[in-house]
């Protein structure tokens, strides 16, 4: 993990060790990323289905016709993870660097990248992170928890 991305983290909660959720529950209430939602409603239904509980990030499905997609857009910084729901269950990955990506997942790519935020790979998310969360145990905690969900899982999982 990158030196920055760890200055982030500790910016936000203070202290990986006992981390705080003052910072992070501001910018869940100033709603960052209003203005991108709106503009993702020109080409999808969009719905909102952050857990307070457990999300530091905003998460949301994206619907178009029988297609489904979830994005999370991260409280912590300007980060976002943007995945595919499959058929047989389970999400897959969408990242810039995907080839063959449907005209829709061009879209919301194209839209993130304006708006400033980086799109999240497996490689980067997978990173542990020495950190207490609530949910997840210490050993399993990865740079996604500590962005986007202390949900004791993974997207890819």
């Amino acid at each position: 993990m990158s030196e920055d991305l760890l200055d982030q983290l500790k910016s936000i909660y203070g202290s990986l060790e006992e981390p705080t959720y003052f910072k992070i529950n501001d910018v869940m209430a100033q709603r960052p990323y209003a203005r991108l939602v709106q503009e993702l409603t020109n080409y999808f239904r969009v719905e909102e289905i952050t857990d307070v509980n457990e999300d530091v990030s905003f998460q949301y499905e994206l619907i178009l016709g029988d297609d489904g997609w979830m994005l999370e857009l991260s409280a912590v910084g300007p980060y976002a993870v943007f995945s595919r729901y499959e058929e047989q269950g389970g999400r897959f990955l969408i990242t810039p660097e995907l080839e063959n990506l449907e005209p829709p997942e061009r879209q919301v790519i194209d839209l993130l990248r304006r708006h400033g935020l980086r799109v999240m790979g497996r490689f980067d998310l997978d990173v542990p992170v020495r950190m207490n969360l609530f949910v997840t145990e210490p050993e399993s905690v990865r740079l996604y928890h500590a962005l986007f969900s202390d949900n004791d899982s993974l997207p890819w999982g």
